[in-house]
């Protein structure tokens, strides 16, 4: 039969339990990184089309090639702000094209964000 802890001893237990949670909590909140491209080669040139950017939820029909994935979060409360964003970006880094855009709100602060596969025609 385990012993009774007094109200003391109980006290001191769960106090450790919060500090330890305390800190879980900010490690991982501390632990975000923010990246706006990953490029997935040294190799960026500029846009072919020279025109508007494509974007699109699915993929392209005609071939392409990645030059790396687009992350694009805000504070704003519109996913049109946040859709202009990834368009100027991808034309900053020659993009013709932004496929398989997924979005959603990011972390816990529900701030509109968006991903997506930045693609150059071949």
């Amino acid at each position: 039969m385990k012993p009774q802890r007094t109200r003391g001893e109980y006290r001191i237990v769960m106090k450790k339990w919060f500090v330890l949670i305390c800190m879980l909590m900010v490690s991982f909140g501390c632990a975000r990184t923010r990246a706006d491209f990953a490029p997935l080669s040294i190799d960026s040139s500029t846009s072919k089309t020279g025109g508007d950017i494509l974007l699109t939820t699915g993929d392209l029909d005609q071939p392409y090639e990645e030059l790396g994935v687009i992350f694009v979060k805000g504070r704003c409360a519109r996913y049109k702000k946040i859709v202009e964003r990834l368009r100027s970006k991808a034309k900053k880094i020659g993009a013709d094209a932004v496929i398989k855009i997924e979005f959603g709100n990011h972390y816990y602060r529900r701030r509109p964000s968006c991903r997506g596969i930045a693609v150059s025609f071949k």
